[in-house]
């Protein structure tokens, strides 16, 4: 009986800790979901600025060559 009054408050200890780290291991994971979360939006909007400048990079070599085709021309 002696030993189970002396294991016992180092079993419940045991216990208190894991579930602290176990607690402190999910509230990590929760930030760590949340930073993914806004890289994510922060990588659609760079996703979204670069489908923006490729179509204008487009539009703007096709008026290019337009006008290159004018100069091209005999008068």
């Amino acid at each position: 009986m002696a030993d189970e009054v002396i294991t016992r408050p180092t079993l419940d200890t045991i216990l208190e800790r894991i579930n602290a780290l176990g607690g402190e291991t999910r509230a990590g994971f929760g930030r760590v979901e949340q930073r993914l979360e806004r890289i994510e939006i922060r990588l659609d909007r760079v996703e979204s600025i670069a489908l923006e400048t490729r179509a204008d990079v487009r539009e703007l070599r096709l008026e290019f060559n337009e006008l290159r085709s004018h100069f091209k021309e005999p008068v």
